[in-house]
């Protein structure tokens, strides 16, 4: 097995994970039926979702170069029965299922995401911003690859109608923030939807402060400079990017 691995390793670093699907699949072969390796445990779950993730580098047959990621969403129901890491399953279906342009699916996933208490991760709220907005392909690319408290709501400006959409997500009566009265995240998060210009975001952060000095959290003055977004005249106003000087926020 280790040489197996290891040579379809090799071949997917090297660039081709076409032949490494293939080198795995050889490897399936010469399995008897009934073997460990098919039933559910932690060295079947990864090698299933290793082979799932160069499926979906795979260009595929498709005119649109999406043909590997459907491939990779289909796999991901055949290998359901096997995989332990159920958060890392749902997150690839989710990644998969936003680069096909499959939103309702998509928020659907991301409910589940948060539902095993992901509440916390920015990335899964980047993520279900996106199919909210029914953001395009690379956006949702660029929002998957964001660091630390970064979303979409960090990214780029929203509309009026995009602004609306999110708050009603996060904030109304059946919003995550009443879903998850306690998550950290989603307060901070529903902050950065706000304009920054209103009331509301004024009394938002000024409850937020309150609260954060009261726990004694000592990187408060860290979390809330990242809040401070200025439109990035490189993108044509397309993009944000973090102020350097407090007169540049808008």
């Amino acid at each position: 097995k280790v040489h197996w691995l290891s040579y379809a390793l090799s071949v997917h670093v090297n660039g081709d994970p076409d032949a490494a699907v293939g080198i795995l699949d050889s490897y399936f072969g010469t399995l008897e039926e009934g073997c460990v390796e098919f039933e559910k445990n932690f060295e079947s779950s990864e090698l299933a979702l290793y082979k799932n993730q160069l499926l979906s580098e795979t260009k595929g047959e498709d005119e649109d170069g999406l043909g590997g990621v459907r491939k990779a969403l289909g796999h991901l129901d055949e290998i359901e029965k096997v995989i332990v890491d159920q958060t890392g399953w749902l997150k690839a279906k989710l990644s998969y299922q936003l680069q096909l342009g499959n939103f309702d699916d998509a928020e659907d996933t991301a409910m589940k995401l948060f539902e095993r208490g992901l509440t916390e991760e920015h990335r899964v709220h980047g993520a279900y911003m996106c199919a909210l907005l029914k953001c395009d392909r690379d956006t949702c690319l660029e929002v998957e690859k964001m660091k630390g408290t970064g979303t979409l709501a960090t990214l780029r400006p929203f509309s009026e109608e995009e602004r609306s959409t999110l708050l009603d997500a996060y904030g109304s009566k059946d919003g995550l923030s009443k879903l998850y009265p306690r998550s950290n995240g989603i307060k901070r998060i529903y902050i950065t939807i706000l304009p920054t210009n209103s009331d509301e975001f004024k009394s938002a952060i000024d409850k937020y402060c309150q609260k954060q000095i009261t726990k004694g959290v000592p990187s408060l003055g860290a979390d809330l400079s990242s809040l401070y977004l200025m439109e990035d005249s490189r993108s044509n106003g397309s993009r944000l990017m973090l102020a350097t000087d407090p007169l540049d926020v808008k």
